[in-house]
């Protein structure tokens, strides 16, 4: 009786193995050429990817430590990209004392190569007032500096909460001798203030972490702040590239949201206290609140009925996501978000005569 041959691969499995390791093959092609593209001509990247390059060029540049504020901006810094069509320029002034600095903008003479002696209004907040995403002639605290004819001094600060916002303010802002201080509220301050008193209180952070605030947030918000050696590993390797950034930027905010409401009911407790303490060391500044979009409807509402008991001014932005006004893969505003949201808060400023006396009022040292 004749063996019987084995049979071999069938046509129709081999077709799909040549399909996948194909599939795969164009998939690592295109990843390896947006990478190289990244490095070699950025000018040709899509817009949302040369904001995610910059970011990553920058990111390291921008920031100091700082033993009460955890972290806080480098009180002098230039830096100018310029990517075909694309511009980003970041410069950092000094606030009174020099320790720490601020966004300068367009008005500022010299930016970050003297310290500041004055502002007519201040912004307080965080990478939404920050806006490193845009040039500096587009954030919104500098259109509103244009709109209303005034010296904006943007001390946004990206992974602030309100409670490091107030602090800041109150121990070098004010220092600025301002007319009106501005507070921009976003959804995620509550945990940000939760992250910071966890961090300020060192209870159970491993010693790498313990004089390393920012670390320590990125490494809570992937659920590695018992691990600090895997963490910086993962840190490290989103340093490598701009796809691993992409990746490494992107899986921190979907764990933020997937966690559900960012914070909890003692984050917004002190979000609460810290308003209260700048109301009352404001000096004579006058306190006004924005509240951000994106807040859970729950929240909101009790937010909105604290801020009326409190009897300060305030507004809520509407319409300043989507339709071109946010940056995809990142969510912060784009040049349009940024002149929508300046439009409003400029309108509420106007409607509620919080501009009078700011701009005629005696400025220190002139």
């Amino acid at each position: 009786m004749p063996l019987q041959e084995a049979e071999g691969p069938k046509p129709k499995a081999r077709g799909r193995a040549r399909g996948f390791f194909l599939a795969l093959a164009i998939v690592a092609g295109t990843l390896a050429g947006l990478e190289l593209l990244s490095r070699l001509f950025p000018a040709l990247l899509p817009r949302p990817m040369q904001v995610l390059s910059a970011q990553r060029t920058l990111d390291k540049e921008v920031y100091r430590h700082d033993p009460v504020l955890g972290h806080c901006l480098k009180p002098s810094l230039r830096r100018d990209i310029r990517w075909g069509g694309f511009s980003l320029g970041l410069s950092h002034q000094p606030l009174p004392g020099g320790k720490c600095g601020y966004r300068a903008g367009p008005e500022d003479e010299g930016g970050g190569l003297r310290e500041a002696s004055y502002a007519d209004i201040v912004v307080l907040g965080d990478s939404h007032a920050y806006g490193m995403e845009v040039d500096a002639k587009a954030v919104w605290p500098s259109l509103l500096a244009e709109g209303s004819g005034s010296k904006v001094a943007n001390l946004g600060v990206r992974m602030y909460g309100t409670t490091q916002s107030a602090s800041l303010y109150l121990a070098q802002g004010r220092k600025l001798s301002p007319g009106l201080v501005l507070l921009l509220l976003c959804p995620n301050d509550p945990w940000d203030n939760e992250v910071f008193a966890a961090w300020r209180a060192g209870k159970g952070i491993p010693e790498p972490l313990s004089s390393d605030e920012m670390m320590y947030r990125v490494c809570g918000t992937l659920g590695l702040a018992s691990a600090p050696g895997t963490c910086r590993a993962l840190v490290g390797f989103g340093r490598t590239g701009l796809l691993a950034h992409l990746l490494l930027s992107r899986s921190m905010a979907w764990l933020h949201y997937w966690k559900g409401p960012l914070g909890g009911d003692a984050g917004m407790r002190s979000l609460q206290e810290d308003i209260r303490r700048l109301a009352a060391g404001a000096g004579p500044a006058r306190l006004a609140v924005i509240l951000n979009e994106g807040w859970p409807e729950e929240r909101r509402r009790g937010l909105a009925a604290f801020l009326a008991g409190t009897g300060l001014p305030w507004t809520e932005l509407s319409g300043t996501r989507g339709g071109g006004r946010s940056l995809a893969l990142d969510g912060h505003w784009s040049e349009a978000g940024h002149r929508e949201a300046a439009a409003q808060i400029l309108s509420f400023l106007e409607k509620g005569d919080l501009l009078r006396g700011v701009r005629e009022r005696r400025r220190p040292g002139r």
